[in-house]
């Protein structure tokens, strides 16, 4: 199945319609690729709360389901948290809770660092989390799932 990003793509009209495909596109994917689930990340936000919602839906096994909270200490806040555990909960999906922490902090260690580059320094945050995501995938035999709305995919 292509998916395509054209106008009538996303026109809301027929909207379980547009559930019913996305959960097919990611229960065949998985098939074709004879991986055993999907993994991505919770951070409580919307984006990431309605990917677990279609992969619950999609899966209906909590086993194939697994969630990654990726907390660090400079912006961490336990609302967030907590509300990413409500969302596992609810949609009855396997959650951990990864404290990316350490693994910013070597990078911060570096002598290239500029601690004033907001960026750069986000940006270190944000592979560190997709490293972690892919790690668990690879060792899990499962799938990805990007939690990304369209301005961040737009933005790069």
């Amino acid at each position: 199945m292509n998916v395509r990003l054209e106008q009538d793509l996303l026109k809301l009209e027929d909207v379980s319609g547009v559930v019913d495909r996305i959960e097919s596109f990611l229960r065949d994917y998985v098939n074709r690729t004879s991986a055993d689930g999907v993994v991505f990340g919770m951070s409580g936000g919307l984006d990431s709360s309605v990917v677990a919602a279609l992969c619950s839906r999609a899966f209906r096994d909590s086993r194939k389901v697994l969630g990654l909270c990726m907390p660090e200490e400079e912006t961490y806040n336990p609302k967030d948290v907590q509300d990413a555990e409500r969302v596992a909960k609810i949609f009855d999906i396997d959650f951990r809770r990864i404290d990316v922490t350490p693994m910013v902090k070597v990078f911060k260690g570096l002598k290239v660092v500029d601690p004033e580059n907001k960026v750069a320094n986000g940006n270190v945050k944000a592979r560190i989390r997709a490293v972690t995501l892919f790690y668990h995938a690879n060792v899990l035999n499962r799938l990805v799932v990007g939690t990304t709305d369209k301005s961040e995919m737009m933005l790069g």
